[in-house]
């Protein structure tokens, strides 16, 4: 057993729901699957989010993206939407580290 799927299935064991991609399309590809078009979404800091291109994604595509990180908003409004993001029906966001015990 690899240590992708180690992990993966010590998630799973822990009730934590796991996808695993094979590569970045494939995970732009997922992560769109699980949202719907429409949707609220807000957003944590991650450059995982950025580099698979599901960032360019959420601001080109029919989704209410509550964007702090829009170049050129001042602070008032980057906490407004800090705020809004928190109670949106998605949450996307990085991860700093995950273990293979799950």
């Amino acid at each position: 057993m690899g240590d992708m799927q180690k992990t993966a299935d010590a998630l799973t064991a822990n009730n934590i729901e796991c996808i695993v991609a094979n590569d970045r399309q494939d995970a732009l590809a997922k992560a769109l699957e699980l949202i719907p078009e429409g949707a609220t979404v807000g957003l944590g800091g991650s450059v995982s989010v950025e580099q698979v291109g599901l960032l360019e994604k959420l601001r080109s595509g029919d989704y209410t993206l509550y964007d702090q990180y829009e170049a050129g908003i001042d602070m008032s409004e980057n906490m407004k939407r800090r705020r809004q993001g928190l109670t949106a029906q998605y949450f996307v966001s990085g991860t700093n580290a995950i273990t293979s015990d799950g």
